[in-house]
């Protein structure tokens, strides 16, 4: 009898701990100050992940205040992680800047792609006071309407959330979906497909959904290209929109040169798929 409890006893320890790892994986949210600066960020950011992480434990983004004008818009810093992938397939230190527009109870507005910037670290100083290009800022202040009256018809809104969302669109093949997309997009750029690709997609992110049910997607991808002495890995990034059925037109996918400031490929996108317009 003693042997059974203390067995039940080791069980439930080995049972606490495993959910307290588990627990400490999982990111519950922003506990910050400033929901509705993130929710600007996971907006419009699409190399962004919603938190910080060490390969372990998960935490909130740094963001911060640099500046608000006199009708309430706010210029922040937003930070995830040391290094962001850069074009080349390589990876650069840098932060966000992010402008705001406004904000209510429930939502916040924005300047949709125009409202930041990506900044290398060599144009801003690591530690609690960094010091920005000021030329980054007043370009940013410039396109953001700064000390303007504030413009409704140039914003688009988001709701105010504690962590990244996932999206709505539910498709239960939802990778292999993906997977066919980008190995047709590899095709008719006329790249040869090596049979030794049998995986394309590493992860994908949902970075925001317009008033009509349509999702713009980050999608990452690798490809391999084998050669007699070497084997060459690209990385690319791929901007794809989801129509409410779970579809996508394959003829407006869009490949990133810089996902870091991916503010043209966006716009293209949006555009070409007829974002917050009614669905015929």
């Amino acid at each position: 009898m003693r042997k059974t409890k203390v067995r039940a006893i080791a069980l439930l320890l080995v049972l606490v701990l495993l959910l307290a790892t588990l627990s400490s994986c999982i990111y519950p949210g922003y506990s910050g100050p400033y929901p509705e600066l993130c929710s600007v960020a996971w907006a419009n950011l699409v190399e962004v992940r919603g938190y910080c992480s060490d390969g372990e434990l998960s935490g909130d983004a740094e963001v911060k205040v640099i500046e608000t004008d006199s009708y309430g818009r706010v210029l922040f810093s937003y930070f995830e992680r040391e290094y962001y992938r850069d074009g080349d397939g390589g990876y650069q230190a840098g932060i966000y800047l992010v402008v705001m527009q406004s904000k209510d109870a429930e939502k916040v507005s924005y300047y949709p792609e125009d409202c930041y910037r990506f900044v290398k670290v060599d144009e801003a100083e690591k530690g609690d006071k960094r010091v920005y290009d000021p030329d980054v800022i007043e370009e940013l202040k410039r396109i953001n309407d700064w000390e303007k009256p504030f413009d409704s018809s140039k914003c688009d809104s988001t709701e105010i959330v504690t962590k990244k969302p996932d999206g709505k669109i539910k498709n239960g093949n939802k990778d292999a979906f993906l997977e066919g997309i980008v190995e047709r997009y590899h095709i008719r750029s006329g790249r040869y497909i090596s049979p030794k690709n049998i995986s394309y997609v590493g992860f994908s992110r949902f970075v925001v959904a317009d008033d009509y049910g349509r999702e713009l997607w980050a999608v990452y991808t690798s490809f391999e290209e084998h050669t007699e002495k070497m084997v060459i890995n690209y990385r690319y990034t791929f901007l794809i929109v989801l129509m409410p059925d779970g579809s996508c037109d394959e003829s407006t996918v869009v490949l990133v040169v810089d996902g870091n400031n991916a503010q043209s490929e966006a716009k293209l996108i949006k555009e070409i798929n007829n974002w917050n317009k009614p669905i015929e």
